[in-house]
């Protein structure tokens, strides 16, 4: 038999990196809070149906959005390369603004220079981010953004 979902396993807090590109210009997202990284590939919608009362396997129905979610400890809100004003850039001709991609890179161990990266093509803001102040002595600002992206994300070695 097979094995799969086999060593080694990876972990994002072991030095994970997030890479946003904008036109030619590549930014490596700094102080992700622990945890917050998660996404849900697109895929279709399943269409479940019943012939004479009996379950029939389902039917691929219409393309469902992916979906990628991160809080970042927050740096500068302004300035034409703070994340927040990359956020909010606006679309043209009526058409949300795309990034050219979202890179997630998992070392393969801390300090490895090889791992696995997931690579997000065209994503776009799904919502406004959300900025959450400091609740206490040890908190932090936090900055929280949600894209959205129509395949992938596309699973590579580095």
């Amino acid at each position: 038999m097979a094995n799969i979902n086999s060593n080694p396993v990876f972990r994002f807090e072991n030095g994970g990196t997030l890479e946003l590109t904008v036109g030619g210009t590549t930014y490596t997202i700094l102080n992700i809070k622990d945890g917050s990284l998660s996404f849900q590939p697109g895929m279709y919608e399943r269409v479940n149906y019943k012939d004479r009362g009996v379950n029939q396997t389902p039917l691929e129905g219409d393309e469902m959005l992916g979906e990628l979610e991160c809080t970042i400890r927050c740096g500068a809100k302004q300035g034409a390369d703070s994340l927040y004003a990359q956020l909010m850039t606006a679309g043209s001709s009526g058409l949300a603004k795309l990034f050219t991609s979202l890179v997630a890179k998992w070392p393969a161990y801390r300090g490895a220079s090889t791992g696995e990266s997931a690579t997000f093509s065209n994503p776009w803001l799904a919502e406004p981010p959300k900025f959450t102040a400091a609740s206490g002595g040890q908190g932090l600002d936090e900055l929280s953004f949600k894209m959205s992206f129509k395949t992938g994300p596309t699973m590579a070695s580095y």
